[in-house]
């Protein structure tokens, strides 16, 4: 509901109290002194269709070999040789955006997860942390609905960073 409708949306909300009801279900249930920790695997933001950048359009297209992710982390790995200008003309298309070489992404991703990462050849030549309520996808390797989604994460927002963590002794 939150990818389809975004964050606050009526069926977020129904969707919500759903998972309220049942939870308040099992923790009545519970024999005393059981300990329940409930989490959820991250936050998210509602994104805007005006911010969303589709890099088939731009003129970043012709160093662009493949793109995975997502449009608040977007991986792109460019055509031969062309990383440092893609790095270069994304940051610039991208102002704002948080616009990383696959080392540096590295890094980051290592501060973050407090681990280094394991698979470094996964990561993008370039890697997109879109900025504000922003996406950044490609239109040549992500479908339409992709676009469509509306409440998103991954990126490096408050919001999508803040996972809930719910602790209940019965």
């Amino acid at each position: 509901a939150g990818h389809g409708y975004g964050v606050g949306s009526d069926k977020w909300v129904k969707n919500l109290e759903k998972a309220d009801r049942a939870i308040g279900i099992m923790l009545d249930s519970l024999a005393p002194e059981v300990r329940v920790i409930i989490t959820a695997d991250h936050g998210m933001l509602n994104t805007s269709p005006e911010v969303t950048v589709d890099l088939a359009k731009t003129a970043a297209a012709e160093f662009i070999a493949d793109a995975s992710g997502e449009g608040r982390v977007l991986h792109v790995h460019a055509q031969p040789g062309a990383a440092a200008v893609l790095q270069e003309t994304l940051q610039t298309l991208l102002g704002s955006a948080k616009v990383l070489n696959r080392d540096q992404a590295e890094a980051l991703f290592a501060a973050y997860n407090g681990t280094p990462v394991r698979r470094k050849e996964l990561l993008g030549d370039v890697v997109i942390f879109a900025a504000g309520t922003g996406q950044t996808l490609d239109s040549r390797f992500f479908k339409e609905q992709v676009f469509q989604m509306k409440g998103l994460h991954g990126g490096l927002s408050e919001s999508e960073m803040r996972v809930p963590l719910l602790r209940y002794v019965s």
